[in-house]
């Protein structure tokens, strides 16, 4: 069985928020580093219809109008174990530009798959003219996912040191954004 990258679809949402929970559980665990900006102690909310329905909208919204959503899955055979998200910004300032959020579960890191999920959410937005920047935050020890990015061409635009307390660990926010054009 390999792995593919697909879109998700409107009635994928509720399965999107599910794997999403499930990623976050493994934030930490096992020697893994931080990604999620939650403690341990901080129990997930479940994909509440309110969450599922406005998630829904947001995949119909055009990028040309900002507060847009996409996703994508990535799949091993048919069951997904990464997920990626792409957010257009809310205000009509900050149209131009998508953040993008990722994650895979355990087993199925180490392998290239982050790349290969990345590339395909970079390629979408390309494709978009409304999209000029791509932007995203990463944990400081989180050096794993800091060379992907930089690897595909982020460039690091900030850090907010003590950003985040996460079981008791201060967590250093990088910043970083990707020009697709303009």
């Amino acid at each position: 069985m390999g792995y593919s990258v697909r879109t998700i679809a409107s009635d994928e949402i509720e399965a999107f928020l599910r794997l999403a929970i499930d990623i976050r559980l493994q934030s930490g665990l096992r020697g893994s580093p931080i990604y999620a900006p939650f403690s341990s102690d901080e129990p997930p909310r479940g994909p509440s219809p309110e969450r599922i329905g406005e998630l829904r909208e947001r995949l119909a919204v055009p990028t040309s109008e900002g507060n847009w959503f996409r996703g994508f899955f990535l799949v091993h055979g048919r069951t997904p174990v990464g997920e990626l998200t792409l957010n257009g910004g809310r205000l009509h300032s900050e149209r131009h530009r998508g953040t993008i959020g990722m994650g895979l579960l355990e087993g199925h890191r180490g392998k290239g798959l982050g790349e290969q999920l990345l590339s395909t959410g970079i390629a979408w937005a390309h494709a978009d003219p409304n999209v000029e920047w791509l932007d995203l935050g990463v944990f400081g020890g989180n050096d794993r996912a800091l060379r992907l990015y930089t690897r595909l061409g982020f460039v690091e635009t900030g850090r907010v040191v003590d950003r985040f307390r996460v079981d008791g660990r201060k967590i250093t926010d990088i910043q970083m954004s990707l020009r697709l054009r303009g």
